[in-house]
């Protein structure tokens, strides 16, 4: 899958509210596949790589991929809610191009609009 394509379904993901199954490279480049991920946020880091942070439900772990690790994105058969327990650090310069709707937890953001 192009890195487009890949990006366009986790936007899909985040807009739906629906968990992506994706294969992503990991380590010296082995692969995982099936990982079942909520998207939360699609965007650029402070070093202008592109990353998806969200919820591994089956880790009950947040995690913060790399767009250029991850192989391939299908939408899975299943919605999302956000977790209660989700906070994302938000760091300068960076920018978000998609968030899921209702999660407002991003600590400092908040802080660095409004002053």
């Amino acid at each position: 899958m192009t890195k487009e394509e890949i990006y366009n379904i986790i936007d899909q993901g985040i807009n739906q509210k629906q968990t992506l199954i994706l294969s992503v490279r990991h380590g010296l480049g082995s692969v995982i596949n099936n990982t079942k991920f909520d998207p939360y946020i699609v965007g650029d880091d402070t070093y202008q790589f592109q990353f998806a942070w969200g919820y591994l439900p089956e880790q009950n772990l947040f995690y913060k991929f790399d767009l250029d690790n991850i192989e391939s994105a299908k939408l899975g058969n299943e919605k999302f809610e956000i977790s209660e327990e989700a906070c994302y650090q938000y760091a300068i310069e960076e920018e978000h191009f998609a968030e899921v709707e209702g999660f407002k937890n991003i600590f400092m953001k908040a802080a660095i609009t409004t002053s």
